[in-house]
């Protein structure tokens, strides 16, 4: 059972790994904000495009726990 069981995992990891979602995850840009930046994540979002105009798309969200 322990077996088959990672064989399936394993399985998953790989479809997941080589499976396309739809963006580039080159171009994918993280970052962790905390203290005020995290608290003025609005102000933050509509400022963004004028430093940095060629950015397509900003999707931000508070972490789910702090």
């Amino acid at each position: 059972m322990l077996i088959i069981g990672t064989l399936v995992v394993y399985r998953q990891t790989q479809y997941i790994s080589y499976k396309h979602l739809g963006f580039n995850r080159q171009e994918v840009l993280y970052v962790w904000m905390e203290g005020t930046l995290l608290k003025n994540l609005e102000s933050f979002k509509m400022i963004f495009p004028d430093h940095w105009p060629s950015v397509l798309l900003l999707l931000l969200r508070k972490p789910l726990c702090t």
